[in-house]
């Protein structure tokens, strides 16, 4: 007997269901729902659940986040500006801000097949990845509705980030394969040598025998079974090369958008006599400020210094 939730109501037909697991029992068994491989019941539930999670919004569990005592340390800890006065907080505002975890599965093929999902995300806000998020996400039990009524800061749409998202996993990906080459090289040296010390044990007799031997027709047999050893042991080399090479293939699996209040610190920077505005977040999910990209490249940076044009951008781009 199994009452159906009010939103499985309608694609399972009612809002109580009698199911039997077999089929005597669902023959005995008036009004019962027999389930089965190609049961119409099992079916919508496979296609539901193959659905469930692909796009997925969850919120931050906690209260509104209030402004931090050593807010300054945790700015000079995140960015360190250089040539200029310490940064100053002009204003700061309260918004909820998403960081969209781009969930890739990667399948790694070579002698076995692993797979792992690749969690990528990025600050929708500023576009940043954000390399260490999944760690501090999972420490937390997020809501399926939010805790706080807050305004939504302006965000990226997610066909921008996504390339973003692709990048980063392509570098992921490569490290992770370095491993699994690592290993599999291994263990294919290991199967090659056994493979020689099997091939040249078995030339070494065939070789004997066609020097010790005087009779013509008898060499010429030899000559053609080294021959064929040869090119077995060759065949053998290629088969077990390829059967240790790695292929990588990565896709997206599912996409959560974890959605966090932030404070949004509007700070001033003077560098002789120009001031520098820059917007900062503070993310309560680790306590820390977060970096602010550069406005020339686009990637984290820790130092930014102003350049020429009047901007703060990392030092290696001042000409």
């Amino acid at each position: 007997e199994t009452i159906v939730p009010p939103e499985l109501a309608d694609p399972f037909g009612a809002e109580e269901l009698l199911l039997a697991f077999d089929y005597e029992v669902a023959q005995e068994t008036p009004g019962s729902v027999f389930i089965a491989p190609g049961s119409t019941l099992l079916d919508a539930a496979v296609r539901m659940a193959a659905g469930y999670g692909l796009y997925t919004v969850l919120y931050w569990p906690g209260q509104e986040v209030s402004r931090p005592k050593n807010l300054e340390q945790k700015i000079s800890k995140a960015v360190n500006y250089l040539n200029c006065r310490s940064p100053r907080v002009a204003s700061h505002y309260l918004a909820e801000n998403v960081y969209y975890m781009f969930n890739f599965l990667c399948s790694f093929r070579s002698f076995e097949k692993t797979e792992e999902i690749l969690p990528i995300t990025v600050n929708s806000f500023n576009g940043l990845p954000y390399p260490s998020f999944d760690l501090y996400w999972q420490n937390i039990i997020p809501l399926e509705t939010p805790a706080y009524q807050l305004a939504r800061a302006s965000a990226r749409p997610v066909r921008e980030l996504y390339p973003l998202a692709c990048r980063e996993v392509e570098q992921e990906a490569e490290r992770r394969a370095l491993f699994y080459r690592e290993s599999g090289v291994r263990l294919m040296q290991k199967e090659l040598a056994k493979t020689e010390g099997y091939y040249q044990e078995t030339l070494s007799e065939l070789q004997k025998k066609y020097s010790e031997s005087s009779d013509s027709s008898k060499k010429k047999k030899l000559q053609d079974q080294i021959s064929a050893t040869k090119a077995d042991w060759k065949r053998r080399q290629d088969d077990i090369v390829a059967r240790y090479d790695l292929d990588v293939e990565v896709r997206l699996d599912h996409l959560v958008a974890c959605c966090i209040p932030c404070l949004f610190l509007k700070i001033e920077v003077q560098h002789k006599s120009s001031i520098h505005r820059q917007t900062l977040i503070y993310n309560p999910l680790n306590g820390e400020v977060e970096v602010p990209p550069c406005p020339v490249c686009g990637r984290p940076a820790p130092v930014l210094a102003p350049d020429k044009k009047g901007r703060l951008a990392c030092p290696v781009h001042e000409e």
